[in-house]
């Protein structure tokens, strides 16, 4: 049957283009991937093949009923136009989402997810500078567009006959045998449970199973947003009481000859790891005020650990001990009481600012330093 087969070859090409992906995705973070075994790799590609289909089901859902209605339309020209528009349309973001995480993996360490939508403003107004700093990704995304395009099998035009009533017959059972293999596809299976990120925690290192998976998965699957009701409840104390005695409330005293307290001042820098500085590696530092002040004029903790991958998540556990913990973001717990370190500071009578390199409103820092107490905010 034409339409079938035609509608095989476009399924099959996706198919084909995800295991391309992936094998880019591989390439480009051999680092993450050196230690595995050549056998376990092969076997996140074959158990990849599984999340390929459910994304590629999921996503060309309405594409597969329009391509195998009964009828005349599949017939006409302008249909075969449609369809083939309405294929393209409807993967390409999915595929552009799949080329980016072959770098963006590199920062957050796991699949993209809803929660990179938080950042969906500064990303349109930062495209430019990353299209040029990972011209080699837009390269090879332009080019993915185009040969999927191009290499889209296409119907040769045939001249429009009215179908018999045994033809209508024949693509309606076609219909009806199809959808059933969509919704197996899709779900993953004929297991209990729906397909989801965690059968894909089959190996013995966590990188196979992100390489098992595909981007388009991991989006669809991700909850846009989040309800705190659902949230998982992390306690560590179980009364307040245990926590005061265990952490005692700092007093601010002030300064010897001073009738007022120090000035409070917090440096946060993007991606500022230790080895960098002279009190992590003494033999070179490029942070001499830093170095100056944590060895001659303050207290240095030797001991520090990173709470989050991305900036987006720092504010929230410098500032309000909320470490990430969970995929979504601060704005999770928009609904809740948050008590931060300006609002600590402000009932020992101190002036906050927040200062930020970043363009009023960038990933939401403004809103958020209001939130933790801050008297005013100075965007870029």
């Amino acid at each position: 049957m034409a339409r079938l087969k035609l509608l095989s070859l476009r399924l099959a090409l996706l198919l084909l283009i995800y295991a391309a992906l992936r094998a880019l995705f591989l390439v480009l973070n051999l680092q993450a991937f050196h230690q595995e075994e050549a056998r376990e790799i092969v076997d996140a590609f074959l158990v990849g093949l599984r999340f390929d289909i459910s994304a590629v089901c999921l996503i060309n859902a309405a594409f597969i009923v329009f391509s195998l209605l009964p009828g005349p339309l599949w017939e006409r020209g302008w249909y075969q136009r449609a369809l083939k528009v309405l294929f393209f349309v409807s993967n390409v973001p999915f595929l552009i989402m799949n080329v980016v995480d072959v770098e963006y993996f590199k920062f957050t360490g796991q699949r993209s997810s809803s929660s990179l939508l938080d950042m969906k403003a500064d990303i349109g107004a930062q495209m430019g500078q990353l299209a040029f700093h990972y011209w080699y990704l837009a390269g090879a995304g332009l080019l993915l567009i185009g040969a999927f395009y191009y290499f889209i099998p296409s119907r040769a035009p045939a001249p429009c006959e009215k179908p018999a009533p045994a033809k209508w017959v024949r693509d309606a059972l076609v219909l009806i045998a199809v959808v059933p293999l969509i919704v197996v596809g899709a779900r993953g299976g004929l297991q209990g449970k729906i397909l989801s990120t965690v059968q894909a925690d089959v190996f013995d290192g966590m990188n196979l199973s992100h390489l098992a998976l595909n981007s388009s998965f991991t989006l669809i699957h991700s909850r846009p947003g989040c309800d705190a009701r659902t949230l998982p409840q992390f306690r560590f104390f179980a009364t307040d009481e245990e926590l005061k005695k265990e952490f005692p409330e700092p007093g601010l005293s002030p300064r010897p000859g001073s009738a007022h307290p120090d000035n409070i001042v917090i440096i946060i820098v993007e991606s500022l790891s230790a080895q960098y500085t002279g009190m992590g590696d003494p033999r070179r530092g490029y942070t001499p005020f830093l170095d100056d002040l944590g060895q001659n004029r303050g207290l240095l903790f030797q001991n520090h650990f990173s709470n989050a991958r991305r900036s987006i998540d720092a504010p929230p556990a410098i500032l309000a001990g909320l470490p990430h913990l969970v995929d979504e973001t601060f704005y999770c717990a928009q609904q809740k009481r948050l008590t931060g370190i300006g609002s600590l500071l402000k009932e020992r009578g101190y002036t906050t600012s927040f200062f930020h390199g970043g363009r009023n409103g960038t990933m939401y820092f403004d809103v958020f330093s209001k939130r933790m107490g801050f008297d005013r905010y100075y965007g870029l």
